[in-house]
C-alpha cells in the first residue's frame, strides 16, 4: 500500500489530506510538528511512504518551524519517497526540488481536481 506521511500544521489542508486519504482507503499516518529529520526518516522508511504532505512552515509561539527544511532532510536518503506536496502557510523562503516537490495550490488548478 501506498502511504502517506503529513507534518502537521493546524490549517484545512491538514483535515482536508487525512479525508482524502480516508476516503480513498490510502494508509497514512499523521506526524506532528517538533519531529527531528532523523526520526521522520525512520519513519519514512518503516512505512516505505511514497508521498509526503506538509507545509512551507508552520507558526509556533511566534516563531516559524522550518517544516519543508525537515521534510528535506529526511527524505535525502529515503528512495520510496517520489512526491512531496507543499502548502502555502507561512510564505517562507524554500528550496523546492522540481523533480520531486509540487505546490498544494498549482495542484488544485488540474483540470482533475473536482471543485
Amino acid at each position: 500500500g501506498c502511504a502517506r506521511h503529513q507534518i502537521a500544521a493546524v490549517i484545512p489542508e491538514l483535515i482536508c489530506a487525512m479525508r482524502a486519504c480516508a476516503k480513498i482507503g490510502a494508509v497514512h499516518s499523521v506526524v506532528v510538528a517538533g519531529y527531528s529529520s532523523e526520526a521522520l526518516n525512520a519513519r519514512i522508511d518503516g512505512s516505505e511512504s511514497k508521498v509526503i504532505i506538509t507545509a512551507d512552515g508552520s507558526r509556533i509561539n511566534g516563531t516559524i518551524f522550518p517544516m519543508k527544511q525537515i521534510i528535506d532532510d529526511a527524505v535525502k536518503f529515503s528512495p520510496p519517497v517520489e512526491s512531496v506536496i507543499v502548502v502555502r502557510n507561512t510564505k517562507s523562503e524554500i528550496s523546492m526540488d522540481s523533480t520531486r516537490d509540487h505546490w498544494f495550490h498549482e495542484l488544485c488548478k488540474l483540470p482533475i481536481v473536482k471543485k
